[in-house]
């Protein structure tokens, strides 16, 4: 059911079904997933990094939370720790991985770091 409304994007039902669901199981690591996914997509970025964070602590290997965690930092402009994430989210094997290493390169190119910036692209 959560999964039709996040189909349809109605991401602030699929927030308050999950936060719901999560209430009474807050483990649930599918809810967590997207509940996080969705709380990113309408930029409730603290609530989206609660819930992945907590997802990754059930799943520490998924690239695409890896990816969207490394969004959320993006736009907190902490680059360091999305450059974590988002390398972390390459090496889980994310696809496009075109997508994730532009993103990394902008991060060194901010951070200074062009050595870094050059390796990637």
């Amino acid at each position: 059911m959560i999964g039709a409304f996040y189909e349809n994007k109605d991401y602030s039902t699929v927030i308050r079904v999950g936060s719901n669901l999560l209430s009474r199981r807050p483990d649930y690591k599918p809810i967590l997933k997207i509940v996080g996914f969705s709380a990113f997509l309408t930029n409730q970025y603290e609530r989206a990094e609660n819930a992945l964070k907590k997802y990754k602590t059930l799943d520490s290997k998924d690239p695409e939370v890896d990816f969207i965690l490394g969004l959320i930092y993006f736009e907190r402009r902490d680059y360091k720790l999305s450059n974590l994430y988002f390398n972390n989210a390459v090496l889980g094997g994310y696809q496009p991985k075109s997508i994730v290493e532009r993103k990394l390169a902008y991060n060194y190119g901010i951070l200074g770091m062009n050595e870094n910036m050059f390796q990637v692209l």
